[in-house]
């Protein structure tokens, strides 16, 4: 998976900051979902004893987490730069569907978002930094690599209505979640009592911001958003993942032509065509 770095945090201790690195999940749209690569810090995701009481302080919206990201780690790691080309995205705070809409810039991993990005249960692992470790989080030593429990978002199952000590009635239950050292979802109420879990922060990025704003680091990226295939006549064309557009690279002054007439003879066969990387599109033999 492709690793970028973008902003500043405490990795080693408190007075130094280093940069983060990222691994890009997917582009889409040209938004960038990243997840830090380690687990930055450890701390419970809500407060156990309130949430013992009222389920509701297990939403997202209402959690330690949250507030985390969102305040300390948006403000921490990122200047008012790289706030500025992170979109927020919208998360249902319970999962059922009719819940709270949060907008947030730094966010967690839902289960979804786990075993569509991340389907190897090596690619789930994730150490912990050493300042995330003296802020107390639990690593297990697996064949010599330590491995972190980090937190991903909670998700209400639906069942019987529950009445809460306010007198208020909750429909089904919530549990926080978490992805354990070995790369399986966690999903319990005993959660709720762990601090020694950790956070993996994870953002979106919006490509054409970070260009413009000139941030390189993302340019290959924007790239990758797109297939390049080299013809058997020598030319290169260039798709989006909708297959929507079609363009083709005059070689002579390397300018993306559109030429829509020959996304139709490509699509039926009509040419020979080899997929090729980004990187390869200007050393090709044009």
């Amino acid at each position: 998976m492709e690793t970028i770095t973008f902003g500043t945090f405490p990795q080693k201790n408190e007075s130094e900051k280093r940069p983060i690195e990222w691994i890009v999940l997917g582009i889409r749209m040209q938004k960038a979902l990243c997840i830090s690569k380690y687990a930055l810090t450890a701390m419970s995701y809500c407060e156990p004893k309130k949430s013992k009481d009222d389920f509701r302080n297990i939403e997202w919206q209402n959690s330690l987490a949250r507030e985390w990201c969102n305040h300390y780690f948006l403000e921490k790691a990122f200047s008012d730069e790289d706030r500025s080309i992170l979109s927020p995205k919208g998360i249902d705070a319970t999962g059922f569907g009719y819940g709270y809409l949060c907008q947030d810039r730094v966010f967690l991993l839902t289960e979804k978002g786990v075993r569509k990005y991340l389907q190897d249960y090596e690619e789930r692992k994730a150490d912990a930094t050493d300042y995330a470790k003296k802020q107390g989080a639990q690593t297990t030593d697996i064949d010599g690599h330590t491995y972190a429990n980090w937190w991903i978002l909670p998700e209400c199952v639906k069942g019987d209505i529950v009445n809460l000590p306010s007198g208020e009635q909750y429909r089904g239950n919530i549990y926080p979640k978490a992805v354990s050292p070995a790369g399986e979802i966690l999903f319990s109420s005993i959660n709720i009592d762990h601090d020694d879990y950790t956070i993996r922060p994870c953002i979106l990025v919006d490509l054409p911001k970070a260009h413009d704003m000139g941030y390189i680091q993302f340019d290959k990226l924007a790239a990758q958003e797109f297939e390049y295939y080299k013809l058997g006549f020598g030319a290169i064309i260039k798709l989006n993942r909708e297959k929507e557009l079609l363009y083709r690279l005059d070689p002579r002054h390397n300018v993306w032509l559109e030429e829509p007439g020959l996304y139709a003879e490509f699509m039926h066969g009509n040419y020979q065509a080899k997929r090729i990387g980004f990187d390869d599109i200007f050393n090709s033999d044009k």
